[in-house]
């Protein structure tokens, strides 16, 4: 979960992910709602940059992936 109660948009560095992406669930500053099914992770879409662009004011919940090598 990122926060961001700054006036600023922040570059939050994200862990590393080996294998696989980190799917976004929800991100507060955009317009689309969360998914509200039992799979939302599995269609959530991926994000594999190093960094999130944590808008001002906002709250987003990232996932990781059960993806074993």
């Amino acid at each position: 979960m990122l926060l961001n109660a700054h006036h600023d948009e922040i570059a939050f560095t994200l862990p590393p992910m080996p294998h696989g992406a980190w799917r976004l669930l929800v991100d507060t500053a955009g317009s689309t709602p969360p998914q509200a099914a039992e799979d939302a992770a599995a269609m959530a879409p991926a994000w594999t940059e190093t960094h999130y662009p944590l808008q001002c004011r906002s709250l987003v919940v990232l996932s990781r992936p059960d993806v074993r090598p």
